[in-house]
Order: C-alpha cells, then structure tokens, then sequence
C-alpha cells in the first residue's frame, strides 16, 4: 500500500492499466499483498458513485460536545435506547464522520495504528471534524483501557510505515482484528459520567458456492460493523471491525464470542476521557441491529424452520398454520397487522416450559405439540432435549426403538424385550412402571446437572438491550430482491408463451441504458430467473413494470400480474431512499403501498403468497423503519461483500480461519478505494483540509471531453449575441460533461435542468455541447436542449409519457443536475419488430438474426420515476400512490374467492382436524399440557 500511494502521488499519475498490471505483479512477487488490478479497475468504475461519499457538503455543528457524547444507555426502552440514540444521530446537521483524514502528507485511515513521539502507539478508532481540526479517539499502550481524543497534528507515522524495532506489539493479533477495548471488570463504573457510544451492528451468514463447495460444505460469516459513518452512506460502505469466519460447526457457536464482547461493553462501559472537556466519560459499543438472512434469522431467535404451510416462522409473531385456517377473515387480518408480538423474555419461558415439560412427563409428542403451538424450536433447547430423550430412552430397556423398514429385514431385538413380551400381563405392568420411575428420576438428575433452569435458548437472546424479534429487522437484500421480486420474474417467465418472451426480449435490445449501472443482460435473466443476484433482480424491478404494461397493451399478460408489477416497481423505488427527512410520513407512505401490493400478490396468486413468508416480512418492514430508518440503512449488501472476499481469496487455500487475511484484504480494499477517489471535502469556511486528486484531477480538463467537428451554431447564435459571453470566439466542440453527483451527461442523453434555484427541475434532451478552449477559474461550458412537456402516467407502470419539443434552448452546463431514465414510448409511437444482424461476439459478428423495436417517432417518450437513483429530483414528476382496500373488506373477499375454494378443495381430510402449527388461533387439545403450559409462561 505504501509502494502504491507513492505511485498515486507522484508526477506521473496518468498510468495505464498495463503499467499499473506490471507494478501489481511486481508486488505479488515480492510477497506483498495489494489489491488486484480487478479490484483498482472496480474502484474506477465505479468512482462516480464513490466520490459523494467521501465529499460532505460543508456544516458547522452547533454543540460540539454532542458529536461523540450520547446520553446513558438505559434499559427502558423509550429513553436514552440506542435506537433513539441512532435516530439523534441520524438528524446531525452534517457529514461529520470521515474514514480517512491527511496531515503533514501523511494518510490515516480508521482503524489503524498510528505511532506517537514519545514511542507510544495509538489504535485509531474514527475522525471527526470540529470547527476545522481533526480529533480522532484513540488507546494508547500505557492505559489500554483509557479512551481520549488527540488532534491530528499530534499524530506520528502509521505502524504500517514504520519497522516494529523490537516494541513486542503484535499489531495485527491484538489490536487491527480487535476492535474492543481490552477488559478492565476491576474498574469502578460511575454511573453519573457521559457515555460515548459506537454503535455496532452484525452480520451472521451461512454460504457456499463456487470452489468452497469442494472444501467445505458450508461456511459460517460473523462480521461486525461500526456505524460512525452517517446514514445516508450507509448503504454505499461500512468499515469492517470484526470478521470471523469458519468452515465447520454452528453458526451461533460462531457468533457467540463477538457478542460476549458486545456484552460487557454495556454491562461494564470502559472509562474514557474527553481531552477538550478535561471530564471522564465512559465507552459502550451497543450492538444497535443484526442482519441475517430469512433462515438465520428465524434461527437467532429460536423459531420453528417450518410452521404449518409457512416454510419458516415469523420471528415477530405467532404467524402460519394450517392452509384452512390462514384462509379464515381473521387469519387473513392479522397477516397485514402481525398483532402477537414476540420479545426475548418470552422465547426464553417457552424454551423453558418445553424442558419442564420433559422432565416432568417424557412425553415427546406433548413437547412437539408444545414446539408446534408457540413456534419456538431452539437449537440449543432440542440438543438437551434430545439428549434427556436418549436417556429416557436406554432406561426404558423393555421397549424396541428400532423400526422395521419395508422390505428390509427385521431388526434386531435385545434379550430383555423378548422376556417382556414373553411375560404376563402384571409383570410387564411392573417392569414398564420400574423403568419409567428409573428413567424420570435419571432425567430430572440430568436436568439439573445441565442446568437447564438457568438455560439460554441463544447468545442473540442474552446480549442486554438488544431483542432479536426486534433488533433483527427483515433484510431488504434478501426479502424485497431476493424473495418477491424474484418470486414475480419467475412466476411471470413460466406463464409467459414463446412469443411473448420474444417479445420481451425485442423490447430489452431496444431500450436506452443511460442512468443504470451496466446493460441488461436479458438471456441471462431468461436462462437463469431463479439463480440471479440482487444486482439483476434490482436492474429488474426498474424496467420490467415497463414492458409488462406494453405486454398488457398487446394481450400477452394477465392485468393481475401487470398490477403487481407495476406497485412492485413503485415499492423497490421507494424501499431505496437513502435519507427520509420525514420519517413518519415515509413509514405511511410505505405501509399503505407494501398492503396494497401484497393485496394485488394474493388476488393474482393466493396461494404462493401464503406458502412463503417474506410477504409477511414485507408488511412488516414499517416497525424497522420507525426504529433505524430508511431499510437502506440496515440492509446486508455492505455484509455480503465481505462473503464475495472469502469466497474468492480464501477458499483455494487450506487455512481453516481466513480472518485474518480477510480483514486485511477488506482493510486494503478500503484504502484503495478513498486513495481512487481521491478523498477531498471542504469545511464550513471552504477550505480543504486534506485529500487531492489522486486517479482523477478534479480540474476543469477533465470535467469536459472533446469532441471532433464544429461547434452547434445554435451555441454560436448565443454567445455572440449574450453580451455576458466573453469568449464567444474561443468555443469548441464537447461531447461529455461530469456532472457534480458524478453522472457523465453525454450528447444524446436526457437529463434534469434547474434554470435557477426558485424554478423547478425540468426534463431536457441535450442535442449539442460547447466550451471554451482556455479554462478559466470560473469558466463553464454551454448546451443545447430542448424540453419535454410531461403528460400522465402510462398504466400503473410508474412511467410517464412525454413529449420532446422541437425549440431549442441554450443553458449553461452548470444547469444539469443529473441523467433521467427516458424510455422510447413505443406503445403510442406503434413502433414495430424488425430483423437486426448485428449482433456481435466479442468484435465477430455472429450473423444470428434478432428481433427488435424500430422507433419511428422522435418526439414521444417516457419518463421513470420509479428508478432507483436520484430520488428528490424523480420525486417531483412521480404519480400519486394507490391506497390498499380496508382490511375487513379484503379479507371477506379473499374468504370467498374462488382461489380460497380451490386451497381448501386441496386439503386432505386427515389435516382439516386438529391443531394450527403456529398459528394465531390455534389451540392445544390436551389438558395436562395446557396446564403445564399456562403455568410455566404465567405471569
């Protein structure tokens, strides 16, 4: 990395590929470990999207002192909690965390370990920024228990730059995959002292894929993230604090030392100082949220994989049941209300009624009648469980617990079940009433040699101030991408016919890319619709509500499945929103469009929405808003990142704990990536404190690209008679603009225009660019647009029609705001298929015949205002949002649906008596089980 940043900052900074290729594998050679030339290339891509985020926009906080002090961490859960901690953090009126700060021409990046002149060493933590200096909070080796904040300008070289002559500290071992303090329970705590709070929050995935198959069947990711970095940037990066990572064993084993650590923070916080108060104050690291997938997160939180026809439990409630009974009026509303709420004091009593139950009775069915009614089925509790049951078992000599197979041969039978069957019926009475006494008082001895009284169904459920029911909120990767948009791209291909599959396929080689982030790759999501990543089905959710309704214009679609389509687009849209300066409005906004989709998803395909359970969690989304924000702010991407590492660096190894290569891979790639982007923002008072450019000079030459041909004389027209235009003569031609969020506006392309700052954005087609040939301070470029007057939506598609004027208008360059996702209106256009041969392999034509759309009208288009990139703008032009149905309504309806008939036409006669698996009404038929049930969970 060092032999690197001098290559960034050196003179030549304009290095090819191919040069900085040669310098990577010099480094490889000599036993360095950069990142890959694949890796760079990324950040360079990529960099339009990277540079916002390391360029705030400039504040000035009013109360210095509330930058880094929160209030005590408290247990009610309305006061002082941290997610009321995060929700006051969330409302800074600034950017005021950075990953990296630069003084005396030297880089810091967070966590790292910088040196001090009087040979001390200092693990920084986060910068800050503060009327202008940066103060950083640190540990030093002389009081590795004692937090403080130090000016930047005290800082000395980084530990990676400077030999370890001979100090004992092993940086890498203690301190640059630890990211707690070390423990101090000797400490007194004053409860009366400032808390300073780093929240935390975690990641606990299973994976496999790729060539981990061959040497591990599954392999277990806990990670931990900090969450200094400001909301808004949360869904683009977080840095990594903490990675394990294990081929072998459970899961939860895996997770339980992290939280251990996350634990005693909050039971004993570290003493701290604050060095510009000159006060004491104390550390936690709460653990604010953890993301999981949909099968981890009913397992942190102990419940059943399968709940009647629900393939996994709802980990808020009491969700699922039979078919029968999820079709019944009041099922069917508390599906959109999740009224039964579950808490981790509960899970707790269940798991204990269910070990009581057993030690007192025996009886595994009343246990598995118990597990079925609650929904709670802890890995933990059906290990002892299982083992009392083993013990039960070999005393109760006189039973045969082998079964015979079917066609097998007889099993074997013990000496001593072939007395009992051969005696009368007293003495079997008096053996079976023997070994059942023996195997009761051996089990409750087991019992309590366990300690199952005193037994944690998890290590989620013993972390204070933190419920998984709760502070595990649905994960908008896995539930919205991965779960219905997936589900509806499926379902949506398999009732497609050839033709109109064709047509699709004639409707994506027609469609513009500008605004997305690559092309559509169509055939792929043809070939692959259930197996594509949360990328594709994101790409997705954008452009399909499009072609349904031009689907449904030509009759090759159900309007149920166009009708989905089309809220499923506005639902993604609005799940993406980075920040919601109304956070209340933003939740009933999203309940009423989640109920409405999931009502139009159940008229189409009744029975698939109740067979799987991420429609529930959908509905569920709004209680994790209210909590944490946006769902961008607690989604897995930043985690997943960090399965693709292991993954691809540490699965050809034979290290059977890549932590440590994985962390600093992902602290590398991190540094990498600010080094690309050059790192540079600017103070209240304008100034920069540090950063320049390094890959890309943020200088006017590369702000505009040359273009070959004459100027536009439209711009020419302009310049010579605007007498503010100075150098009308000195124009040339320019074929691209770098827009300030990053967007490169091209000749051709559509974009937003903002003539002053009290007008609103407008929709222009810019035909031509121009800009002058000395690049003065203040200099801009000039372009050619013509405007479009927007008109209604068409269908419920999210898009809307337009129409390009032919008048042609001259605006500065500094007027575009950002690209617009335009689409070609070929329905009102009646654009038709025609044969293409164009299509290319690598740079041979293949000479296969494609169809596509031939536009034959310039002047009508289509405006999106469901795509997932500049919202506020997109904001302005979006239709109003359809409101659901009255639940009480819609659930009469779906009782009485033909659908509702066929489901329970379907149900064996065996399965429509009995008790609900989980569900919300369902009802435990024996007595002594009821008994011990409401005795054990009453209050």
């Amino acid at each position: 990395m060092c032999v690197l940043a001098i290559l960034y900052q050196s003179p030549q900074q304009r290095r090819s590929k191919k040069s900085l290729g040669r310098l990577l594998s010099l480094l490889h050679v000599s036993a360095l470990n950069p990142p890959s030339v694949k890796t760079v290339n990324g950040f360079v891509n990529n960099l339009a999207m990277e540079i916002p985020l390391f360029m705030p926009r400039p504040h000035k906080l009013p109360n210095a002192s509330q930058l880094v002090c929160y209030p005590l961490y408290s247990t009610h859960p309305q006061k002082h909690s941290a997610a009321q901690t995060w929700r006051w953090r969330v409302d800074l009126p600034a950017e005021v965390r950075s990953p990296m700060a630069r003084s005396r021409a030297r880089d810091f990046f967070c966590q790292e370990i910088a040196w001090l002149p009087n040979q001390r060493f200092v693990f920084i933590d986060s910068f800050a920024i503060f009327d202008e200096p940066l103060l950083d909070l640190y540990s030093h080796n002389s009081h590795r228990n004692r937090w403080t904040f130090l000016l930047l300008k005290d800082l000395g070289k980084p530990f990676l730059g400077v030999k370890a002559n001979g100090s004992g500290m092993r940086a890498k071992d203690s301190f640059l995959l630890k990211p707690l303090p070390l423990r101090n329970p000797l400490r007194q705590i004053d409860s009366g002292k400032e808390v300073v709070v780093m929240p935390q929050r975690l990641f606990l995935d299973d994976f496999s894929g790729g060539v981990s198959k061959r040497m591990y069947h599954v392999v277990h990711v806990c990670s931990t993230q900090n969450l200094g970095l400001p909301t808004e940037f949360l869904h683009s990066r977080a840095f990594v604090n903490h990675l394990c990572v294990r081929a072998w064993g459970e899961a939860l084993d895996l997770a339980t030392p992290v939280l251990q650590d996350l634990a005693f923070t909050i039971g004993q916080p570290i003493p701290a100082l604050d060095s510009r108060t000159k006060s004491d104050a104390l550390l936690q690291v709460p653990l604010l949220y953890s993301v999981h997938d949909t099968p981890m997160a009913a397992e942190i939180t102990g419940r059943s994989v399968t709940s009647g026809s629900v393939h996994y439990a709802c980990r808020f409630c009491h969700y699922g049941g039979t078919a029968e009974q999820q079709l019944q009026h009041t099922s069917i509303i508390a599906f959109f209300e999740c009224p039964d709420g579950l808490s981790a004091k509960r899970t707790k009593e269940e798991c204990l009624a269910q070990l009581t139950l057993f030690r007192d009775t025996c009886v595994a069915t009343d246990v598995n009648d118990l597990q079925t009614q609650t929904g709670t089925r802890a890995k933990a509790t059906v290990a002892i469980i299982s083992e009392l049951k083993q013990i039960y078992r070999d005393h109760m000599s006189h039973m045969s617990t082998e079964r015979w197979r079917k066609g097998g041969p007889p099993p074997e039978v013990s000496d001593q079940v072939l007395e009992y069957r051969a005696a009368e019926a007293a003495e079997k009475t008096r053996t079976r009433e023997t070994n059942a006494q023996s195997a009761l008082a051996t089990v409750a001895k087991r019992f309590d040699e366990l300690g199952a009284a005193d037994h944690s169904p998890g290590p989620f459920l013993e972390v204070p101030c933190y419920d998984p029911h709760l502070d595990a909120p649905p994960d908008l990767l896995h539930v919205m991408y991965l779960g219905v948009v997936k589900y509806l791209w499926g379902q949506t291909l398999d009732n497609l016919s050839t033709r109109a599959i064709e047509y699709v396929a004639a409707v994506f080689r027609s469609m513009s890319t500008h605004g997305f982030e690559g092309n559509f790759k169509f055939e792929f999501y043809f070939d692959y619709k259930w197996r594509l990543t949360g990328k594709d089905y994101r790409m997705l959710v954008q452009v399909f509500p499009l072609i349904s309704e031009m689907l449904l214009a030509r009759g090759l679609t159900a309007p149920e499945v166009n009708e989905c389509w089309g809220l499923l687009g506005k639902l993604a849209h609005l799940t993406s929103w980075p920040v919601a300066p109304d956070l209340d409005g933003y939740v009933g906004r999203y309940r009423s469009l989640a109920r409405t989709f999931v009502q139009a998803s159940m008229r189409s395909n009744l029975g698939h929405v109740l067979r799987h359970i991420k429609y529930h969690h959908l509905i569920e989304l709004d209680h994790s808003i209210l909590r944490l924000g946006t769902p961008t702010t607690f989604e897995a991407s930043v985690a997943e990142s960090a399965n693709k590492v292991v993954r691809e660096l540490n699965m050809n190894t034979n290290h059977h704990d890549p932590s440590r290569d994985v962390s600093i891979q992902l602290a590398d790639d991190a540094r990498i990536g600010f080094v690309v982007s050059g790192g540079e923002w600017r103070t209240a008072s304008g100034k920069i404190l540090h950063g320049r450019r390094i890959w890309l000079q943020r200088t006017r030459s590369n702000l505009w690209a040359s273009a070959t041909g004459s100027v536009d004389p439209k711009i020419l027209d302009y310049a010579h008679n605007n007498p503010q235009v100075t150098n009308s003569k000195d124009l040339r031609s320019i074929r691209a603009v770098k827009l300030p969020n990053g967007d490169r506006c091209l000749i051709g392309t559509w974009c937003f225009v903002r003539q002053s700052n009290g007008l609103r954005c407008q929709i222009a087609f810019v035909r031509a660019m121009a800009a002058p040939r000395t690049r003065g301070e203040h200099s801009h470029g000039y372009v050619a647009v013509s405007f479009a007057h927007v008109m209604e939506e068409f269908g419920q598609s999210g898009f809307i029609h337009m129409e390009l004027s032919a008048e042609i208008v001259i605006l500065s360059t500094e007027c575009i705001q950002s690209l617009a996702v335009v689409q070609h209106d070929c329905i009102r256009a009646q654009c038709a298929i025609s044969s293409i041969f164009n299509e290319t392999d690598g740079r041979r034509h293949t000479g296969r015949t494609l169809q596509a759309l031939q536009h034959v009208d310039s002047s009508l288009f289509l405006l999106s205002t469901i795509s997932q990139r500049s919202h506020k703008l997109f904001h302005v032009f979006a239709p109003p949002l359809p409101t659901p149905d009255p639940l009480d309504v819609f659930a009469t309806e779906i009782e009485s649906s033909k659908a509702a008939e066929v489901l329970r036409s379907k149900i064996p006669k065996s399965k429509k008596v009995g008790h609900a698996v989980g569900s919300f009404y369902g009802h435990i038929q024996s007595d002594k089980l009821l008994q011990q049930h409401n005795r054990i969970l009453a209050p």
